[in-house]
């Protein structure tokens, strides 16, 4: 159930800044993204050619805190279309909301769009975001590998 919707004055940048210091800490115990890559596919490539393709797409990343809370990061990118430019030459709109889903009930947060004057740029920040995503999944793998006792039947 939903129990608040805020709507921030602050724009997606500020959603955008937020995930990437939460990827950056060490309080992330569980992670996923859609729309979710073949093994052998990289995120970021996903969402480019999907991007390329249609001119508009939806990242989704899901966290989970080590207080137990869940955060849904939800980017909805959607370029301006502009005639007789490659889709990855016109501008685009992010617009974002923050979905934390505590033990008694569901917080939105609503992001105000943020204009992106190309889809180079927009691509530049899609390798941030993944790069800080992959980095935290690393981490994330090797706190869980050292929490196993290899030597537990001795």
């Amino acid at each position: 159930m939903i129990n608040e919707v805020i709507v921030e004055k602050s724009g997606a940048e500020e959603l955008l800044y937020d995930l990437s210091k939460r990827l950056k800490s060490n309080k992330v115990v569980g992670m996923a993204r859609l729309p979710e890559p073949r093994a052998d596919q990289e995120y970021r490539d996903v969402i480019k050619k999907i991007y390329t393709l249609t001119g508009s797409v939806e990242p989704i990343v899901m966290l989970e805190g080590d207080d137990g809370q869940k955060y849904v990061y939800t980017f909805l990118i959607t370029s301006n279309l502009e005639k007789g430019k490659e889709l990855v030459d016109s501008s685009a709109v992010v617009s974002g909301k923050l979905i934390t889903i505590k033990g008694d009930g569901t917080e939105v947060r609503l992001y105000s769009p943020l204009k992106i004057s190309g889809g180079r740029e927009l691509f530049k920040r899609i390798e941030t975001i993944a790069n800080d995503y992959e980095a935290a999944y690393s981490d994330l793998f090797i706190r869980k590998s050292k929490k196993i006792d290899p030597y537990y039947w001795l």
